[in-house]
């Protein structure tokens, strides 16, 4: 018996497994004679990828908008002087990386990490406006050891209404290209035929 590496058991060995060869560690080659794309590519790479594959001016339209609506929150809570900044260039950071998971999960086919992930961007994006419309009123804050008056943020109102028209416009595309739509009209096209017949 020997002791498994991984798990720390005792394994038996089977005689059934062949002898190791020489050319057990050398890569795999495809057809060109390359190696075979490495999983673990750059995340610029892979967004690249990404980007390049979107075919859909709906979905582009909505990638804008997202970006228009980032672009808005980072430059007023920058020019107000807001002092955590960062966390809003966080948050978005964040529902960027789950809106590309949508968008690769649809176009790779994968019904159910595009479901799941188009969840997750929509609780994202109320989650955010909630955060967002909290920040517009006017408020009391301590700053270098002061305690100041902060105006009102009333032009957050822009990227909260792009955030909802971005969910919105998310939620349309899935029940669209789901085939929900289609479905359920064939659903009340039967209906209607078992009605006229019967």
């Amino acid at each position: 018996m020997e002791i498994c590496a991984i798990t720390l058991s005792y394994d038996r060995v089977s005689l059934m497994v062949d002898e190791p060869t020489e050319q057990i560690d050398l890569p795999v080659k495809n057809e060109e004679d390359k190696a075979p794309p490495s999983s673990a590519e750059p995340p610029i790479v892979n967004l690249g990828q990404t980007l390049r594959q979107i075919h859909s001016r709906y979905l582009w339209t909505l990638l804008i908008l997202f970006g228009l609506a980032s672009l808005i929150t980072v430059g007023v809570v920058i020019l107000q002087g807001v002092r955590d900044w960062y966390l809003f260039v966080g948050m978005i950071l964040v529902i960027f990386s789950y809106l590309i998971l949508y968008i690769k999960a649809h176009n790779h086919g994968r019904r159910i990490l595009r479901m799941l992930s188009l969840v997750t961007v929509i609780g994202l994006l109320v989650f955010w406006d909630i955060i967002l419309l909290d920040r517009i009123p006017a408020r009391t804050v301590f700053v270098d050891g002061r305690i100041m008056d902060r105006a009102p943020l009333t032009t957050l109102w822009v990227p909260i209404v792009l955030l909802g028209i971005v969910g919105m416009g998310l939620l349309v595309h899935w029940l669209y290209v789901g085939g929900f739509l289609k479905r359920s009209q064939n659903l009340l096209d039967a209906k209607t035929e078992l009605d006229e017949q019967g």
